[in-house]
């Protein structure tokens, strides 16, 4: 005699993500077939979040040693011009730090489309986010390509990403918008 289960693992992965959806009053409008589910079980994990905050903090953080930067080893103007020269990285260190955030915030852009039950057109955050993410790209490979030290537009990009996974900081524009 076989003894079967009365719930599968599909029922109670998708039991366990709508009551965390209900504890932290997220949205239920995601799909909810067994891979979804999972994937979306590890975008709300401890080790996402980190790796997602770790990731904007660090764009965030290019500002203070990108070229030109007012970073220096010292803030004693008195001392020798030399000792007090701003600390500038060789060209390729920050730009390759910079790609690498770009594709791991592309990446979770196509994960949270993917998750998505709503239509892209629908949720404004999720096409702002892929606006954000093409302009970022095609802004990055042009700087790239021209190596143009002079305008950097793409650093205006930056800040969106800290913005964009804030609800409080959502709520807090929409409130700005409507006054």
């Amino acid at each position: 005699m076989t003894v079967t289960p009365l719930l599968s693992k599909h029922s109670v992965l998708r039991a366990i993500v709508y009551v965390e959806n209900a504890l932290a009053y997220k949205s239920l409008f995601h799909r909810s077939d067994f891979v979804c589910l999972k994937m979306y079980r590890f975008m709300q994990s401890l080790l996402y979040r980190i790796l997602y905050g770790t990731t904007v903090a660090i764009l965030m953080l290019l500002a203070f040693v990108e070229h030109p930067s007012s970073l220096s080893k010292s803030s004693d103007f008195t001392l020798n011009a030399n000792d007090t020269r701003s600390i500038d990285l060789p060209f390729g260190v920050t730009h390759s730090i910079e790609f690498f955030c770009i594709l791991l915030l592309i990446a979770d852009f196509s994960c949270r489309w993917y998750l998505s039950e709503l239509s892209i057109k629908r949720n404004k955050w999720l096409l702002a986010y892929a606006a954000v993410n093409t302009i970022h790209f095609l802004l990055f490979w042009m700087f790239i390509g021209t190596r143009w030290y002079s305008l950097r537009v793409y650093r205006v990009c930056r800040p969106f990403y800290m913005i964009q996974n804030s609800s409080i900081m959502k709520k807090m524009l929409k409130s700005i918008q409507h006054a």
